[in-house]
Order: structure tokens, then sequence, then C-alpha cells
């Protein structure tokens, strides 16, 4: 199996090709092979996909590491190209996809992000509505100290999907967040105590696609059209599905991915 380290050992997938580099950055909860099935809607590109922290084969997540170690293993394997390299990201992945634009900003050419969480965009808008109502589920997510994973993965699986959905998954799936709990609940307490001020990403001066989902929440579509607005050569693209998109609606997201992927190359 593919590798590099930082101070953590990182697994990679990689479809080899002369083609430009895609790095594609996984949600949380998931793993690398969230992007596999998009290899091939970039047939000329060379694909790269990475394991976070936590992610098995990775390295296991332990709370004595920073969180910031996934975005310094991606900052390692930038450092590693010798051409600019365009970047896909979803949730927590576009997160990191745009910290490393504003950190590496000559070391890439574009980006494509689905529904990018940055919160701290949520504060600079004038939904004091939807602030009030990401405060008080920011609440639920860490009003115990030492919370129990299955009732606090109900909470945050259901808020991504449907109430419900969380009971409904499978017992093997269950395990595997089970499994992973540790650093979900890292990524996601980062990204929600995240205030990061909107202006901050004005300066991403590449080309960048947000995609957004029919049925989003309502905090992330807020964010999503504030990102669009502000960072210079956005667009925002709308589709059908949820949060999970990327993985539950593949005929409807791989297209945009294919139309990027040409129109960079252009």
């Amino acid at each position: 199996m593919p590798y590099f380290s930082t101070i953590h050992r990182f697994h990679y997938t990689e479809k080899v090709n002369e083609g430009p580099i895609v790095l594609m950055i996984h949600s949380t909860g998931v793993g690398s092979w969230q992007w596999k099935p998009y290899f091939e809607t970039m047939p000329s590109r060379h694909c790269i996909t990475v394991d976070l922290l936590g992610y098995p084969p990775s390295d296991t997540f332990s709370s004595t590491f920073a969180i910031e170690a996934d975005f310094e293993a991606l900052g390692v394997l930038l450092s590693q190209q010798e051409k600019k390299v365009d970047i896909i990201g979803h949730s927590y992945g576009g997160f990191l996809a745009m910290q490393l634009a504003k950190k590496y900003p000559s070391s890439i050419r574009s980006l494509l992000l689905h529904e990018p969480v940055a919160w701290g965009a949520l504060f600079d808008g004038n939904r004091i509505d939807l602030q009030k109502e990401f405060l008080a589920l920011c609440d639920r997510f860490f009003q115990e100290t030492s919370p129990q994973a299955d009732k606090w993965l109900n909470v945050f699986i259901d808020y991504w999907n449907r109430e419900g959905t969380w009971i409904a998954l499978p017992e093997r799936t269950k395990e595997i967040w089970r499994k992973q709990f540790d650093k979900v609940y890292a990524e996601v307490k980062h990204l929600c105590l995240d205030r990061t001020p909107l202006a901050y990403w004005e300066t991403i001066e590449h080309p960048t696609w947000i995609t957004l989902s029919k049925h989003a929440p309502a905090h992330e579509k807020e964010v999503c059209h504030l990102l669009s607005t502000t960072i210079p050569n956005a667009k925002l693209i709308h589709h059908k599905g949820g949060h999970l998109a990327p993985l539950t609606h593949f005929s409807e997201v791989a297209p945009i991915v294919e139309k990027w992927s040409k129109d960079q190359l252009s």
C-alpha cells in the first residue's frame, strides 16, 4: 500500500496518469474510498485521494494529536508535486482545501468544493435566526464532556441527513462510525468552534466551484451562498441530493466533476 509520512503515516490511493494532478479530500466519517468512483470521470488526470488521520489504513487518531495534523500532511503532499494541483474537497475536506489555498496559493490551480463547512462565515452574515439555531445545535453536540458514541452520532448523522437516519443504518455501518468516533468528534468540534471571518476567504483567487445540494441544512446553504459571493472567482452550482450527494447521488455530481476537470484543462 502507498503511504507518505509526517509524524504520522498517511495512506493514499492514486490513479497514475501523465495529466495534471487532482487531489481529492474526503469528508468527515467516510475515507478516501468516497472519491475512487470519480477517477473514471477524469480519464486524463492523475488522481490522488488521501485517508486522513484516524481513517484506516492511515494512522489511528488520538486526542493527544492536534487536528491540524491533516492540514500539515496535505501540505507535505502538495510540496512534493512539481506542478500546480487542482483540489476537490467535501465538507471537512472542503474546509481543508480552502485553508490549503490560503497557505499554498502558488501550489494550487483551482478548487471544487462540495458544501465546505466554514461555519465562521455564518456569523458574518445577516441571518441571526440561523446563527442562533446553529449555536443551539452546538450546545447539543457538546453538552457532555465525555459523550456516548451512539447518542452523539444519532444527533450528528440525523442533522446532515434526516431524522431516523442513524437508527436505520446497518449495524456494520454503525460499527465503522463507532470505531472512528474520536476523530469524527474532534473534526466536528474543530469546525463548530471555528470563527474564521468571512473576509479571510476574500484573498482566494483560484477559480472555485462550490456545489450545493437541494436538501443541505439551512446553515450550510447560507455558508455556501456567503462563500460564493466572497471568493472572487467562485460560482455556486445547485444540484439534487443532500450533504452526502457525492456518495448518494453520483449521477448528479459526476457530470459536475467531469466538466470542472475539463474546464481546468482548457
